[in-house]
């Protein structure tokens, strides 16, 4: 049987480090092949993928111009650290070099046209908000990931200042001083978009992992390989050991330090003899589905407003009673917008915030049966809730649009602010 090894890295990570641990690594894998995770250096299927999922594909191209400065710090040219040593140690080793990821795109081309619809209205409603500046974000992000994309097919040696000076340029226009700074309103595009794309990688990261692990047995097969090492980001690792019963050891590296750690004899997930097969049963804690969170939120708008009206009338009816107190009725007309504003923002804070820490529930998920949860069930730490919540009004784009539609296309059904804060919501109760 095939033996599969796999040798984590962290993508921004030095060079003489990668090198000296994934050679080491080879000595006692004993590997007769090297199976490499990279995306093509190819500008055209992005462009194609750009008209299935433009949300997501321009959030990750603007991730990748943000990130590329970092990477040509490490190696000094236009190369993750990981492409560099194990293009190197082949050649050296004399060991034959596969690479097995699959594009991103082709993923995007494979979505519904609903959820295509859906990345068109929810792209082009947040670059509305600044149709010029936006349009100059995009072209800058398109037009530099293209002269990176292409200097590097010819030397990527040759694309790191381009990589640099296209990043740059990026981070100018966003957080760069006035004039040659976008205006604020651009920032609403560019945050959106990098957690599209965050989402859309993390929803099809166990079909990644699938891919490589089946195309690296199946050249195996091909070749009569017995024992081959895969190198692919440290976050592939715990999926890929799920998806293939080749996977017999493991380095997981630490970053910017040595050594990191060897793990061998792993138990896999299967079925147990507690699951259903039945499609019409509800287990108890599943995430809660996108629909009975919509119903939720209609009952949360109603209580919210509720709140607020009340929160800004008692907190102006205060206000007015220590103006008279201290003789300040002069200067209450000037402040009882304020006031009431002051007051409507606690409300909703206290609302939203203060229930979901203390019950994990609001008024609106109570009633539909669902709670905000950690990662693993328990009740979720204040921090997360506060940081769920200071997301909302991102995830409120379009009554709610974007949210919705980030959480029907990631795992466990979360919106943007669950993504971030680490949340899910459940489900409080089973049945069918």
């Amino acid at each position: 049987m095939f033996a599969l090894h796999l040798f984590g890295v962290v993508h921004v990570d030095r060079l003489g480090k990668v090198r000296s641990e994934l050679d080491s690594y080879l000595d006692t894998a004993d590997a007769d092949a090297l199976f490499l995770e990279t995306q093509p250096v190819e500008p055209r299927p992005y462009l194609r993928g750009l008209l299935h999922a433009p949300l997501s594909l321009f959030g990750f191209l603007f991730y990748g111009i943000l990130f590329a400065p970092l990477v040509v710090l490490c190696t000094r040219r236009y190369a993750p650290p990981e492409l560099v040593a194990t293009s190197d140690l082949a050649e050296e080793r004399g060991v034959p070099l596969h690479t097995v990821d699959r594009p991103l795109p082709e993923f995007a081309r494979e979505l519904s046209g609903w959820r295509t619809a859906g990345e068109w209205v929810v792209f082009l409603a947040v670059a509305s908000l600044a149709p010029l500046s936006n349009a100059i974000l995009v072209c800058a992000v398109l037009v530099g990931t293209g002269a990176v994309v292409g200097t590097a097919r010819v030397d990527r040696r040759l694309a790191a200042p381009v990589a640099v000076l296209a990043g740059a340029v990026a981070a100018t226009l966003l957080f760069g001083p006035e004039p040659v700074s976008l205006p604020a309103d651009s920032l609403w595009l560019a945050t959106v978009a990098i957690v599209a794309g965050g989402a859309f990688i993390r929803q099809t990261l166990d079909a990644h992992n699938e891919f490589m692990t089946e195309r690296a047995a199946t050249l195996a097969a091909e070749n009569g390989y017995e024992r081959g090492v895969l190198v692919t980001g440290k976050g592939h690792v715990d999926g890929m050991i799920s998806a293939s019963d080749h996977v017999v050891r493991t380095y997981r590296p630490r970053w910017l330090r040595t050594p990191g750690r060897v793990e061998t004899g792993f138990e896999r997930d299967g079925p147990t003899e507690d699951e259903s097969d039945e499609d019409d049963y509800v287990a108890p804690g599943v995430p809660a589905s996108v629909r009975s969170r919509a119903g939720a939120t209609i009952v949360d708008l109603g209580a919210a407003t509720v709140a607020v009206v009340v929160g800004a009338a008692l907190t102006v009816q205060v206000e007015s009673v220590l103006a008279s107190l201290v003789g300040g009725f002069e200067t209450l007309a000037l402040t009882v917008g304020a006031v009431g504003a002051v007051g409507a923002v606690g409300a909703l804070v206290a609302y939203f915030v203060g229930l979901e820490a203390a019950f994990g529930q609001t008024v609106g998920k109570r009633a539909v049966g669902i709670v905000v949860t950690d990662d693993d069930g328990t009740p979720p730490a204040g921090w997360r809730v506060l940081v769920r919540n200071l997301l909302r009004p991102v995830d409120f784009l379009v009554f709610y649009l974007l949210g919705a539609l980030v959480a029907s296309v990631t795992r466990d059904k979360r919106r943007i602010g669950d993504l971030l804060a680490g949340t899910v919501v459940r489900r409080t109760v089973s049945g069918p």
